[in-house]
């Protein structure tokens, strides 16, 4: 059985609350800025691709860091 459109999106609206944890402990624990922010923009990005992803919507991959 395949999987759903909801299930991955699903995931992903899991690892943005991570993300959001992730935000609140940086924040406690004087994580530097650069970190904090990483997973503040995660967080936002995460539930756009878990919203296109349910309507089967696909989005381009982006991320090049090296």
């Amino acid at each position: 059985m395949k999987n759903s459109p909801a299930d991955p999106a699903r995931q992903l609206a899991r690892k943005a609350v991570n993300d959001l944890a992730a935000v609140r402990i940086g924040l406690e624990h004087i994580t530097p800025l650069e970190t904090v922010c990483i997973h503040i923009r995660q967080a936002v990005e995460k539930p756009l691709k878990a919203m296109l992803t349910s309507r089967r919507i696909d989005y381009p991959f982006t991320h090049d860091f090296w």
